[in-house]
């Protein structure tokens, strides 16, 4: 699950249906934090991502999240078998800001992948998408969907 260096600080273009799919996901888990990858590929200057897997959370908390190696595994099966990338990894946050936690921040500076906070605003209507590099707690992107 490794990505190409050169693209870590890449902007992410989300296809219709994966934004669609991501935004309802956002919304369906307003009381727990969901989690997943997103599939897609590299290009030159951005990632596309085609769409989005969800697995287990394993950490019983509302307000975090865990991929265990076996749900992780599954996910690069799939991926494969749908011939797409892992490209990112992504969680929500329900209270509205995809600003990183502590425990989001110790994650990231050791992953391999770009992590993406997911946040729902309820009174608005909309999911803001917050994209961290790769092993670095730096926003390099922010959408809304």
């Amino acid at each position: 699950m490794q990505q190409n260096p050169e693209n870590n600080g890449a902007r992410l273009r989300f296809t219709a249906s994966s934004a669609g799919r991501l935004r309802r996901l956002a919304f369906s888990a307003l009381n727990a934090e969901i989690c997943g990858f997103l599939l897609g590929r590299e290009e030159t200057s951005y990632v596309q991502v085609d769409d989005v897997l969800v697995v287990r959370n394993g950490d019983s908390g509302w307000s975090a999240f865990a991929i265990s190696d076996e749900e992780a595994s599954w996910a690069q099966r799939e991926a494969a078998r749908l011939r797409l990338e892992i490209v990112a990894l992504f969680h929500s946050h329900s209270c509205g800001s995809v600003a990183l936690s502590q425990a989001d921040l110790d994650g990231v500076i050791v992953s391999d992948l770009t992590w993406v906070v997911v946040a729902p605003d309820a009174d608005k209507g909309t999911v803001c998408v917050g994209v961290y590099g790769a092993g670095a707690a730096r926003l390099v992107q922010e959408i809304v969907i």
